[in-house]
């Protein structure tokens, strides 16, 4: 009944990693749309142009009932897209950029969330709790690590975090697992080096991880000394994106 109770309060792994969104996500047209023209200021011009679907662009205002947007350069693989980049990029007798009116009410029909198949992840994980296999038993050891890997994009909902790091543990160590060499049970500190997958549907994460953890000293004689860990854990809108300005990029 206890080891059970300690396995539930294991999934409460608490991760915090934070996606790199200034080459990670981004919008796109679903299908043709004949847009307004405006300035940068998101005042009419009167002219209309019908972008091609897939075009890639960027939100960088809004007004009461509209979002001002700029283009991103056209790929020649985009079907369709057979003009220019002038224009839609560019106005070609000013050399200015164009910007465009997309009503806010047609943002969710036609439009979606482009995502990169990849992008670079850092950030913190705290594990209060590990298995170790060398002892067949759960330690409440607490472990804090900084992280770093890729984010592996499936869609704008669902990815799966490659991530390594190294941090510190403070672990619990008695007179069984030293074999004698401490009489009481004292806390020491030891560095912790943690691998992980932690797979990402919406705001849900579920985190695997394995790692190794090492004490200062080797005249303690721990038997959990780099010996292999395992953790597990849940978490409920965990990553938080930066909210980075996009740059510009190619369709």
């Amino acid at each position: 009944m206890k080891r059970n109770l300690i396995l539930v309060l294991t999934l409460f792994l608490a991760v915090n990693i934070n996606a790199q969104n200034e080459f990670n996500t981004f919008n796109s047209l679903k299908g043709s749309k004949l847009l307004e023209e405006c300035n940068n200021n998101g005042k009419s011009t009167s002219s209309t142009k019908l972008v091609p679907y897939g075009s890639k662009f960027t939100i960088v205002g809004s007004n009461e009932d509209n979002y001002i947007i700029k283009f991103w350069k056209w790929d020649n693989n985009i079907k369709d897209g057979k003009q220019k980049n002038e224009n839609f990029v560019f106005d070609k007798s000013t050399k200015n950029k164009r910007y465009f009116l997309l009503p806010k009410s047609d943002k969710e029909v036609y439009t979606r969330k482009y995502v990169r198949g990849y992008a670079p992840v850092y950030g913190v994980t705290t594990l209060p709790f590990k298995y170790r296999p060398k002892t067949n038993d759960f330690t409440k050891d607490l472990t804090l690590s900084g992280l770093g890997g890729f984010k592996f994009n499936f869609s704008s909902e669902m990815s799966l975090a490659l991530v390594v790091g190294t941090g510190l543990a403070t672990v619990s160590v008695d007179s069984l697992s030293t074999h004698g060499n401490i009489k009481t049970t004292q806390d020491y500190a030891a560095i912790s080096v943690p691998v992980g997958l932690v797979y990402e549907w919406e705001k849900l994460q579920f985190g695997l991880f394995v790692g190794w953890d090492w004490l200062s000293s080797n005249e303690i004689n721990w038997v959990n000394n780099g010996k292999t860990w395992f953790g597990v854990g849940i978490g409920y809108s965990i990553f938080n994106s930066e909210k980075a300005k996009t740059t510009e990029g190619v369709n």
